[in-house]
């Protein structure tokens, strides 16, 4: 007895999810928002996933004195807030942060990173190295330690000429900023050493893992999976 033989119609939406199996490019820009995304937080938190980052105080770098040096190299009259900041780690500048992004390179691949040339460094950790230290550069350091020094004083000294409730409210605050800042500044009077004129200094980098894959951001990929699969 003869059986007939009935071919098999997978049917249209069983021929798109097995589409969007063999070819996950459509993926590709979720999967590197959502990296993106991570790497965002990262900054906000200070950690890729379980990694946390060593923070300034732990790592000596308050104030982050080769940013300093950067800051007066580039011109500036006084640094940026942020290098005398205890917190916001990798954030002086805030170019980091803005700089990740991610690109499709190949039909199942996607990276995601930063161009800047200092960020592998900062992210796997190693040596880099300051701006060469002029004499410019230790001149407009001196005169930028010396003014933050003059402010305290005059802090201080309207402070204490102060009555009553006025001398223990904002006069008060203002007085102890800016100590706090003279304070800082101070400590970077050992570069104005004329031994340092010219030379360019090393700095190590402790590994701060910018970009990753934590077991949330898997979970969020399997989700991204899901719903479009779901849809269909």
């Amino acid at each position: 007895m003869a059986v007939g033989v009935q071919s098999f119609d997978e049917g249209t939406r069983l021929r798109a999810i097995r589409g969007l199996i063999e070819d996950p490019r459509w993926a590709l820009r979720g999967i590197g928002a959502l990296m993106v995304s991570y790497a965002q937080l990262a900054f906000k938190q200070e950690k890729m996933g379980g990694i946390r980052w060593k923070n300034r105080e732990e790592t000596g770098m308050v104030p982050n004195w080769p940013g300093v040096l950067a800051d007066f190299d580039a011109g500036k009259s006084e640094p940026r807030k942020h290098r005398l900041e205890r917190g916001n780690t990798l954030q002086d500048t805030g170019r980091l942060l803005s700089s990740i992004a991610f690109r499709p390179v190949a039909a199942d691949t996607v990276e995601v990173g930063s161009m800047l040339p200092y960020a592998g460094v900062l992210h796997g950790g190693g040596e880099s190295q300051t701006v060469a230290i002029s004499a410019s550069i230790q001149k407009a350091l001196g005169d930028w330690i010396a003014k933050m020094g003059s402010r305290a004083a005059r802090a201080t000294k309207r402070r204490d000429k102060a009555k009553g409730t006025e001398k223990e409210g904002p006069l008060a605050a203002s007085r102890e900023r800016a100590q706090m800042k003279s304070d800082m500044a101070e400590q970077l009077s050992w570069l104005l050493s004329p031994g340092l004129t010219g030379e360019k200094l090393a700095v190590k980098h402790p590994a701060r893992p910018i970009v990753g894959v934590p077991p949330d951001l898997v979970k969020d990929v399997e989700k991204l999976y899901g719903t479009t699969i779901g849809a269909i």
